[in-house]
């Protein structure tokens, strides 16, 4: 693919969705960092928040792919969120300005991106 077509497919329209997740994080209740909430897929009783319940099918999915240290697949993790916008990202919040770079550059946890197709039910 040319870089001008993919500066094209960038600029249209989008059919898939962008989710930040950290598979091997754990929190009993949201935290907010730099205007992000990271928020337990699954909160301190196992109930899966209102703002993630769109990405509950997917995410189970991915997750599936990952193992604890016992070889069994994880079930919860945390997800990234824009307060008013919720779990479904765009390109553009991944371009932070050099301060917040190293803000979010931390030691939190393994970050994964994972682009869901349309395909996924949402």
């Amino acid at each position: 693919m040319k870089l001008e077509e993919l500066e094209e497919a960038m600029r249209t329209e989008r059919d898939h969705h962008l989710v930040l997740f950290l598979p091997f994080v754990r929190l009993k209740t949201s935290c907010t960092v730099a205007g992000i909430e990271f928020v337990p897929l699954r909160d301190a009783d196992g109930k899966v928040p209102s703002i993630l319940e769109t990405a509950l099918g997917p995410l189970k999915k991915i997750l599936s792919g990952y193992i604890d240290r016992h070889g069994k697949p994880l079930d919860n993790c945390v997800v990234a969120t824009i307060p008013g916008r919720g779990w479904n990202l765009e390109r553009d919040d991944f371009r932070l300005s050099p301060g917040r770079r190293r803000c979010c550059s931390s030691r939190l946890g393994h970050a994964t991106t994972t682009t869901l197709g349309s395909a996924a039910t949402m």
